[in-house]
Protein backbone atom coordinates (compact mmCIF):
# COMPACT_ATOMS: atom_id res chain seq x y z
CA UNK A 1 0.00 0.00 0.00
CA UNK A 2 1.54 2.71 -1.03
CA UNK A 3 1.75 6.49 1.35
CA UNK A 4 -1.09 8.30 -0.43
CA UNK A 5 -3.41 5.64 0.92
CA UNK A 6 -2.13 6.47 4.30
CA UNK A 7 -3.42 10.33 3.61
CA UNK A 8 -7.11 9.68 3.89
CA UNK A 9 -8.69 9.74 7.45
CA UNK A 10 -9.43 6.27 8.35
CA UNK A 11 -12.74 7.57 9.16
CA UNK A 12 -14.22 7.50 5.37
CA UNK A 13 -13.50 4.07 5.67
CA UNK A 14 -16.00 2.94 7.90
CA UNK A 15 -18.04 0.12 7.34
CA UNK A 16 -22.08 1.21 6.74
CA UNK A 17 -24.01 -0.08 9.50
CA UNK A 18 -26.37 0.76 12.35
CA UNK A 19 -24.85 1.31 15.96
CA UNK A 20 -25.31 -1.61 18.54
CA UNK A 21 -28.93 -0.64 19.91
CA UNK A 22 -30.42 1.10 17.20
CA UNK A 23 -33.88 1.58 17.14
CA UNK A 24 -36.87 1.51 14.44
CA UNK A 25 -37.44 6.07 15.82
CA UNK A 26 -34.25 6.10 15.54
CA UNK A 27 -33.71 4.82 11.96
CA UNK A 28 -37.17 7.13 10.87
CA UNK A 29 -35.61 10.26 12.32
CA UNK A 30 -32.22 9.71 10.10
CA UNK A 31 -34.05 9.19 6.95
CA UNK A 32 -36.70 11.84 7.40
CA UNK A 33 -33.57 14.98 8.12
CA UNK A 34 -31.98 13.71 5.23
CA UNK A 35 -34.99 13.38 2.83
CA UNK A 36 -37.98 14.02 4.88
CA UNK A 37 -41.38 12.29 4.69
CA UNK A 38 -42.35 9.81 2.52
CA UNK A 39 -44.70 6.91 1.31
CA UNK A 40 -42.17 4.80 0.66
CA UNK A 41 -39.37 5.04 2.54
CA UNK A 42 -37.36 1.61 1.42
CA UNK A 43 -38.08 2.56 -2.31
CA UNK A 44 -36.88 6.31 -1.76
CA UNK A 45 -33.44 5.71 0.21
CA UNK A 46 -32.87 2.67 -2.78
CA UNK A 47 -33.66 5.50 -5.81
CA UNK A 48 -31.04 8.02 -3.80
CA UNK A 49 -28.68 5.40 -3.99
CA UNK A 50 -29.31 4.38 -7.34
CA UNK A 51 -28.86 8.03 -8.39
CA UNK A 52 -25.67 8.47 -6.19
CA UNK A 53 -24.23 5.45 -7.88
CA UNK A 54 -25.49 6.46 -11.42
CA UNK A 55 -23.75 9.83 -10.59
CA UNK A 56 -20.52 8.19 -9.48
CA UNK A 57 -20.40 5.61 -12.45
CA UNK A 58 -20.60 8.83 -14.78
CA UNK A 59 -17.50 10.04 -12.67
CA UNK A 60 -15.28 7.25 -12.76
CA UNK A 61 -15.97 7.00 -16.60
CA UNK A 62 -14.64 10.56 -16.85
CA UNK A 63 -11.97 9.94 -15.04
CA UNK A 64 -11.02 7.14 -17.40
CA UNK A 65 -11.21 9.71 -20.69
CA UNK A 66 -9.14 12.13 -18.15
CA UNK A 67 -6.05 9.27 -18.21
CA UNK A 68 -6.90 7.92 -21.57
CA UNK A 69 -8.42 4.57 -20.82
CA UNK A 70 -11.68 5.04 -21.92
CA UNK A 71 -11.07 1.63 -24.35
CA UNK A 72 -12.04 -0.39 -20.59
CA UNK A 73 -15.66 1.43 -20.21
CA UNK A 74 -16.95 -1.78 -20.48
CA UNK A 75 -15.08 -3.40 -17.41
CA UNK A 76 -16.85 -3.91 -13.60
CA UNK A 77 -16.49 -0.10 -12.08
CA UNK A 78 -14.08 -1.22 -9.18
CA UNK A 79 -11.44 -2.50 -12.06
CA UNK A 80 -12.03 0.90 -13.99
CA UNK A 81 -11.88 2.95 -10.39
CA UNK A 82 -7.74 0.62 -10.02
CA UNK A 83 -7.28 1.39 -13.80
CA UNK A 84 -7.22 5.15 -13.35
CA UNK A 85 -5.38 4.71 -9.73
CA UNK A 86 -2.79 3.07 -11.70
CA UNK A 87 -2.35 5.09 -14.15
CA UNK A 88 -2.16 8.26 -12.02
CA UNK A 89 -0.09 6.47 -9.32
CA UNK A 90 2.66 6.25 -12.51
CA UNK A 91 2.29 10.13 -13.28
CA UNK A 92 4.32 12.20 -11.29
CA UNK A 93 2.21 15.10 -11.59
CA UNK A 94 -0.72 12.95 -10.02
CA UNK A 95 -1.82 14.90 -7.02
CA UNK A 96 -2.28 12.60 -3.83
CA UNK A 97 -5.37 14.49 -3.51
CA UNK A 98 -6.99 12.83 -6.71
CA UNK A 99 -5.70 9.64 -5.59
CA UNK A 100 -7.01 10.14 -1.86
CA UNK A 101 -10.47 10.44 -4.47
CA UNK A 102 -10.20 7.70 -5.95
CA UNK A 103 -9.58 5.60 -2.65
CA UNK A 104 -12.97 6.80 -0.97
CA UNK A 105 -14.86 6.01 -4.39
CA UNK A 106 -13.31 2.33 -4.11
CA UNK A 107 -14.28 2.46 -0.66
CA UNK A 108 -18.14 3.79 -1.53
CA UNK A 109 -18.40 1.08 -4.31
CA UNK A 110 -16.96 -1.49 -1.99
CA UNK A 111 -19.94 -0.79 0.45
CA UNK A 112 -22.34 -0.61 -2.34
CA UNK A 113 -21.97 -4.06 -3.29
CA UNK A 114 -21.83 -5.28 0.02
CA UNK A 115 -24.71 -3.32 0.78
CA UNK A 116 -27.35 -3.60 -2.03
CA UNK A 117 -27.94 -7.47 -2.71
CA UNK A 118 -28.76 -7.78 0.91
CA UNK A 119 -31.91 -5.37 0.20
CA UNK A 120 -32.64 -6.59 -3.03
CA UNK A 121 -32.66 -10.17 -2.07
CA UNK A 122 -34.72 -9.31 0.81
CA UNK A 123 -32.36 -10.78 3.39
CA UNK A 124 -32.57 -9.51 7.24
CA UNK A 125 -31.57 -5.90 6.34
CA UNK A 126 -34.86 -3.86 7.29
CA UNK A 127 -32.96 -0.44 8.46
CA UNK A 128 -32.83 2.83 6.50
CA UNK A 129 -29.86 4.09 7.92
CA UNK A 130 -27.36 1.89 5.89
CA UNK A 131 -29.01 3.05 2.78
CA UNK A 132 -29.03 6.48 4.06
CA UNK A 133 -25.31 6.39 4.99
CA UNK A 134 -24.73 4.65 1.56
CA UNK A 135 -26.79 7.15 -0.64
CA UNK A 136 -24.83 9.94 0.90
CA UNK A 137 -21.22 8.23 0.92
CA UNK A 138 -22.12 7.69 -3.04
CA UNK A 139 -23.00 11.26 -3.66
CA UNK A 140 -19.46 12.52 -1.65
CA UNK A 141 -17.31 10.18 -3.81
CA UNK A 142 -18.77 11.41 -6.81
CA UNK A 143 -18.63 15.26 -6.03
CA UNK A 144 -15.33 14.66 -4.58
CA UNK A 145 -14.07 12.17 -7.75
CA UNK A 146 -16.06 15.14 -10.27
CA UNK A 147 -13.65 18.12 -8.09
CA UNK A 148 -10.51 16.12 -8.78
CA UNK A 149 -11.31 15.50 -12.57
CA UNK A 150 -12.04 19.24 -12.82
CA UNK A 151 -9.05 20.36 -11.12
CA UNK A 152 -6.81 18.04 -12.19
Amino acid sequence: MDNERHKVSPKCFKRLEVPHGWTAEQDIQVFVARFGEADDYFGEALASVDNGYDQLEQCVDQALVLVGRNGISKAHIIHRVDMVRRVLSRNSSAKARFLSHLDYTRFALVEYFRLIPCYLHHGDRNWLAPLVQLSDCLNNAAMRLSEAIRTY
